[in-house]
């Protein structure tokens, strides 16, 4: 976007969307549009198309980092991903957290990932919405601001699977409000993140017994994350990163499960439990890993691979998202007994087909 952008006072979110639509179409300086009127851009499925056809990542980036901008009051210099070290919180602090996105200095080549799965999507004719689903589903899993990610996920959402109009302009701004979550299609990634997880689980060995062959699960450590012992030789701000990425349990747990599988004499971070009973299912025995035991023996090297490993995984999480909208008939995304597809499954629940009750949701975590 070119310079010559009025500043934005402060105004309630419902005016938001008033204030970006008009913007957008009489600004003329949107590299994205390439001089075109936003009517014209998203008039119908063929404009839409070619919209998407002429996007490269410096200008896909760039319309998202404008959106969010106007959507959050920033003036034009701040419009950029600031998402550094963003988290969606848990209950309390310390606790885990609901959603750790990947890291920051990887979410530029995630977005460039997701505009070549859409633009592939679009050489093969998939419906717009698919597409929609993709982008928004991408902000909202890679969030790479520090507000209002799911306002852009949102407000992209709209302007890729709805005819521009006025019907359009009121969703639009329903969807900005304080209620947006609920009064619009909210494409929250939450509603497929286990399903995603098992994939990746699946491809890492976590979830596959020939691998995992003892069911190294959970990691665990006593008391508070931030009271666990380090080794000394370990500098600080690694230290720092080892205590962090405890607040992501899920994918911490994964990665030091990879760890492990490469070192001699793992059986001493392991604590193994019988097999027990939950919510009327035999679980199996299982191994959780010591994180006390084992942070106090890795070095800075080994430290420095078990973060690089965290890391890893967040990308393919992402990754992974964005294959089973881009690619949904692959194998590996197929679920229910191949019943049906993630997408498939991710739609119903966009469009609350999928009745899941809030107990159901707290147990399953689907």
């Amino acid at each position: 976007m070119k310079e010559g952008i009025p500043q934005i006072q402060e105004v309630k979110r419902e005016k938001r969307a008033d204030i970006l639509l008009r913007f957008i179409d009489n600004a003329n300086g949107i590299n994205a549009f390439q001089g075109k009127r936003v009517e014209e851009v998203f008039s119908d499925d063929e404009n839409k198309r070619l919209f998407i056809e002429s996007l490269d990542d410096d200008s896909f980036i760039d319309l998202m980092n404008g959106i969010n901008g106007i959507l959050r009051n920033r003036k034009k210099e701040e419009w950029k991903m600031d998402g550094d070290g963003v988290t969606i919180a848990g209950p309390d602090e310390g606790a885990p957290v609901e959603y750790a996105p990947p890291l920051h200095e990887d979410k530029s080549m995630l977005f460039n990932g997701v505009l070549r799965a859409a633009k592939e999507m679009n050489k093969d004719r998939r419906e717009l919405n698919d597409i929609a689903i993709l982008i928004s589903s991408s902000i909202n899993a890679i969030h790479p601001y520090d507000d209002a990610n799911g306002r852009t996920s949102r407000f992209a959402y709209l302007l890729l699977a709805e005819v521009f109009s006025e019907k359009l302009k009121n969703n639009l701004k329903l969807a900005l409000s304080d209620n947006g979550r609920d009064e619009a299609k909210d494409i929250n990634p939450e509603m497929v993140e286990r399903k995603i997880k098992a994939v990746l689980g699946e491809k890492n060995g976590y979830f596959n017994p020939d691998i995992n062959k003892v069911n190294i699960s959970m990691a665990e450590w006593e008391g508070n994350r931030c009271d666990i012992k380090i080794n000394k030789e370990i500098s600080e701000e690694t230290k720092t990163k080892l205590l962090e990425i405890l607040r992501d349990r899920d994918f911490s747990s994964m990665a030091f499960f990879t760890y492990l599988n490469d070192i001699p004499g793992k059986d001493k971070y392991l604590k193994y439990y019988e097999s027990s009973e939950w919510l009327g299912k035999t679980e199996p025995a299982k191994h959780n890993i010591l994180v006390d035991v084992l942070y106090k023996d890795i070095n800075e090297q080994e430290a420095q691979k078990v973060y690089s490993l965290y890391r890893k995984l967040k990308v393919e999480y992402i990754q992974t998202l964005i294959d089973s909208i881009a690619n949904p008939n692959k194998n590996e995304y197929q679920i229910d007994d191949k019943k049906t597809t993630i997408l498939e499954y991710f739609k119903k629940r966009i469009n609350k087909d999928l009745c899941l009750t809030p107990k159901f949701r707290q147990y399953a975590k689907i």
